[in-house]
């Protein structure tokens, strides 16, 4: 049902943003576009993490000790919205509308990845 109605607001070429929708559970997107490894840096405590292709950057940043808030780990729910510094996210969540995801400058770090070699966190 919330796909129709996704698809009716595009066929009327309503604003982006004029309907919100609440899921969950997470949207089907596909694998990643980048499969290789990419680095992470946490600006706030200089940390730099690889992230493997079947690991999550929130996975990454609980093992290296730096606590972040998440709960659903789904893409879902929100809690873990971090901001992006530097670097273009893989949107992975079915949070963010469209200018949101190209402003490129806030990710779902447990299931947003890199499209680049490297992406610097607020962290």
């Amino acid at each position: 049902m919330l796909q129709a109605v996704e698809k009716h607001c595009e066929r009327r070429n309503w604003s982006p943003g004029a309907v919100r929708m609440e899921r969950f559970a997470p949207v089907e997107l596909g694998e990643p576009v980048r499969t290789d490894d990419f680095e992470v840096v946490l600006a706030r405590s200089g940390l730099k993490l690889r992230i493997g292709l079947g690991q999550s950057i929130l996975q990454a940043v609980e093992d290296a000790g730096v606590a972040v808030l998440s709960s659903c780990r789904e893409g879902t729910c929100g809690t873990c919205e971090t901001d992006v510094l530097e670097g273009r996210p893989d949107h992975r969540d079915c949070l963010l509308t469209e200018q949101e995801r190209e402003a490129c400058d806030t990710m779902f770090i447990c299931v947003s990845r890199s499209l680049d070699e490297r992406l610097v966190l607020d962290l």
